[in-house]
């Protein structure tokens, strides 16, 4: 898989590691019985957007079909939350401007 080229290294590392995790984690996790951390890993924005896709769309749900009603393991409500936590996080650039300034 071609990983788009970006300006950051940083970038580029985090993007290689987020298909990477969505490719292997869930799998795993589900092989051992980890339910939670299965309902975790698909709620996490970056794993459920590599795996929603036509070609991959249907491993989402079967993975989510095997965490759903396992006890505490409700990937559709960590993913709200998921969601609305990043609705309401700092932007890179806010992020960046705070860094800076902390340094100085």
């Amino acid at each position: 898989m071609t990983v788009p080229l970006l300006l950051d290294r940083g970038c580029v590392t985090r993007l290689a590691d987020g298909l990477r995790k969505a490719d292997e984690l869930p799998y795993h996790l589900l092989q051992a019985a980890q339910w939670q951390e299965l309902a975790a890993a698909l709620a996490e924005i970056d794993v459920f957007v590599q795996l929603y896709n036509k070609r991959r769309k249907y491993e989402l749900i079967a993975f989510w079909r095997e965490a759903i009603g396992r006890k505490g393991a409700e990937p559709g409500t960590m993913y709200l939350v998921n969601v609305a936590f990043a609705r309401t996080a700092p932007s890179t650039e806010e992020l960046a401007e705070v860094t800076s300034k902390a340094r100085t």
